[in-house]
């Protein structure tokens, strides 16, 4: 069975859609199913067209950006928008979506091609982060104090 397995990987490319048509990433393709099946039931069922469903979907993040650069101050957050207002500073929304496509047409090949020095340079990343987490929860978070439930 495996080599039947390995087979069906190899003749699916081998790579990332490979392992998401296998179900080998079970939460981006239990993802992807969903979102696919949101969007088939927006179009053929409830008969929304692509154009207002895009337009109806910019219109809720663009609410969901005003609410939360208005509740930003109030709760102490963050602004969500300030991130924003730098990357388009530096370039504009069509070379943003270039910057991603671009991305995702190039990505695959190099790591493919380069996949031993991504994967150490990802390694010592990880290994950095860990490190990084393990301050900030020796620092802060132990020194939270916790609540034990006392037994009824």
């Amino acid at each position: 069975m495996a080599c039947t397995e390995e087979y069906l990987h190899e003749f699916l490319g081998g790579g990332y859609v490979a392992d998401i048509c296998l179900w080998r990433n079970q939460n981006i393709s239990l993802s992807m199913l969903i979102g696919s099946t949101v969007i088939w039931f927006l179009l053929e069922v409830v008969e929304c067209y692509f154009i207002p469903l895009v337009c109806y979907v910019l219109i809720l993040m663009m609410i969901m950006l005003f609410l939360w650069s208005n509740g930003a101050g109030i709760f102490n957050r963050q602004l969500l928008a300030s991130g924003f207002s730098v990357m388009s500073s530096c370039f504009s929304s069509l070379t943003f979506i270039y910057i991603v496509f671009l991305c995702f047409g190039t990505l695959p090949i190099v790591y493919m091609r380069y996949k031993g020095a991504v994967n150490y340079f990802l390694s010592k990343s990880n290994e950095e982060i860990e490190n990084c987490f393990q301050m900030v929860k020796s620092n802060i978070l132990d020194k939270i104090p916790r609540v034990k439930e006392k037994s009824i």
